[in-house]
């Protein structure tokens, strides 16, 4: 069992994790090790491509101090810019 001080990150990063998996979303790799003290997350979109991170650990066992950060990618280029081919 992982260590207590990041079980609330724990939580927000499953939650978001379930609620990606609940909308058909795909993994990147393997689903998030529980059991690891920073368990991560990688999904996609399968339809338009949106990259989706989330991760949690503790920082600062001491300090009871933990972390959760959740990012997403977009595929998406504003119109007229180089990368989206106009001009």
């Amino acid at each position: 069992m992982a260590d207590e001080h990041s079980a609330g990150g724990r939580v927000q990063v499953r939650q978001a994790r379930d609620a990606w998996v609940e909308r058909g979303y795909e993994f990147q790799g393997k689903d998030g090790d529980w059991a690891d003290p920073f368990p991560s997350v990688s999904m996609r979109t399968p339809g338009d491509d949106f990259w989706m991170t989330a991760l949690t650990g503790v920082v600062d066992r001491a300090k009871g101090e933990g972390m959760a950060a959740i990012s997403v990618t977009s595929p998406c280029f504003a119109a007229g810019s180089p990368a989206s081919g106009g001009s």
